[in-house]
């Protein structure tokens, strides 16, 4: 965890950095958004993960702000998820 935890990319980071990102870090944003959806809509973990779907690539969130773990996403956002 600390090592997912201590990703961090700073203000602006250009796209093609984003994406070089390594998988495991991929596949923990992807995790922690569907642990987050299931916990609000109460779904099992698989349905969140159909929910959501495949990972795509990332991005930051909030782009006025510091792009680390937790200001990253690599889901498809759909007006339906209300997140």
């Amino acid at each position: 965890m600390p090592a997912i935890q201590s990703l961090i990319m700073g203000f602006n980071p250009a796209s093609q950095r984003l994406q070089e990102i390594e998988g495991c870090y991929k596949f923990a944003l992807h995790y922690k958004m569907a642990q987050k959806l299931a916990t609000q809509k109460h779904l099992s973990l698989k349905r969140a993960f159909l929910k959501i779907g495949a990972w795509t690539e990332v991005r930051v969130s909030h782009p006025d702000d510091v792009a680390d773990f937790f200001n990253l996403e690599n889901y498809a956002p759909h007006p339906a998820l209300h997140l």
